[in-house]
């Protein structure tokens, strides 16, 4: 019979070779990364959502063809989602993202994100509050661990 004592020192164990799970930052960024691409790059209409602007900046003429493309390509889709973050820094804020930060490039990186999110429109910046808000979700786990599709549909 086991012990619940012999259950705790298990328990232990296994969570001391987990990974730690992403700092409340770390899912902020990857919010901000999401909805600063569907605002600067997928030039939202008034009143549409969020998806429909992101499907676009990312070349997809709509949500369904997004949706498709992360069921049966989703690497490609990947790999558009990177090359949009580059523009987006690259052209709207004059920033290029590199593997080598020094102390500047970190810096100038901090102040383009809080610029990124100050430009944000308001319900975009309330969205991404209730988001992270939820307990439920967790954006950089999600992102890092599962499908992109569940990633994506946190900000549906």
């Amino acid at each position: 019979m086991i012990r619940l004592r012999d259950l705790q020192r298990r328990l232990r164990k296994l969570e001391s070779v987990l990974p730690p799970l992403p700092s409340a930052d770390q899912c902020w960024l990857d919010g901000l990364f999401w909805f600063g691409i569907a605002n600067y790059l997928g030039e939202p209409l008034p009143n549409e959502q969020p998806l429909a602007a992101f499907a676009r900046a990312l070349g997809y003429r709509n949500e369904s063809k997004l949706n498709s493309a992360l069921i049966s390509q989703s690497w490609e889709v990947d790999g558009r989602f990177w090359s949009a973050l580059n523009k987006l820094f690259k052209i709207f804020f004059d920033f290029e993202l590199t593997a080598t930060p020094t102390d500047d490039t970190v810096r100038k990186f901090c102040e383009t994100l809080e610029r990124m999110e100050a430009e944000l429109p308001k319900s975009y910046k309330d969205r991404l509050k209730t988001i992270l808000a939820r307990t439920d979700i967790n954006l950089s786990w999600i992102r890092s661990h599962e499908d992109l599709a569940s990633y994506f549909r946190c900000f549906a």
